[in-house]
């Protein structure tokens, strides 16, 4: 993601132009735009699964499970799994919330699973000091409306598992594809670029065209 490109650029002011270099999109939460990423779709589907397990025992136990999940500054993993899963509500960082209108909603159920990504206003929480996660800081806001909510609630810190799991055939597809297109472009004598994949689209984006930002 982000820290890999800066520490990439910051290491090609010092090597020779003549030195090829590339830089390979991998991370789960998709936070480089213009290219499918490496790690994404795995992440999805691992992220999705977990939810649905949430959901599963939200139904049987009347629970409220608010569960943080991947999503730095656009949330592409947080809100993609909460769609595969069909969660009820996905917070992201760039989410403007009704927190009266989320508490009413969750009292007029009989479950409910909210995902929250791990960026949602960590510039706040950072500023007060504050050492609850995502997922926490979320329920204290819908507490401080003052609506009781009826249920057991259950926050769930991020899932960091996920990380390991085993991609999935999507991955390894985009994997192969993009090693293919490196290799292409050392044997034109091309560098600093990113191969990227998008919407079957081959192509390479160079680094200082490369945003690293999902919103």
């Amino acid at each position: 993601g982000d820290g890999t490109l800066r520490g990439l650029c910051s290491l090609c002011e010092f090597i020779p132009a003549s030195v090829q270099t590339f830089f390979i999109p991998v991370t789960i939460d998709s936070d480089l735009s213009g290219t499918d990423c490496i790690g994404q779709h795995t992440g999805i589907e691992v992220g999705s699964e977990k939810i649905r397990s949430y959901m599963a025992d939200a139904r049987t136990h009347k629970r409220v499970y608010i569960v943080e999940m991947m999503g730095a500054r656009g949330g592409f993993h947080a809100l993609n799994s909460c769609l595969g899963a069909r969660a009820h509500l996905a917070v992201l960082p760039i989410s403007e919330i009704d927190h009266k209108k989320v508490a009413d909603a969750i009292n007029k159920r009989e479950e409910c699973v909210i995902v929250v990504a791990e960026g949602y206003k960590r510039d706040e929480r950072e500023a007060k000091g504050e050492k609850m996660n995502a997922a926490e800081y979320f329920y204290e806001e819908l507490k401080q409306t003052g609506i009781k909510i009826n249920k057991r609630v259950v926050c769930e810190p991020f899932s960091r598992d996920i990380r390991g799991a085993a991609p999935n055939n999507q991955d390894i597809t985009l994997a192969q594809r993009m090693a293919y297109n490196v290799a292409s472009y050392l044997k034109v004598g091309t560098s600093r670029l990113m191969p990227a994949v998008l919407s079957g689209r081959e192509y390479a984006i160079p680094f200082h065209m490369i945003k690293t930002d999902n919103e």
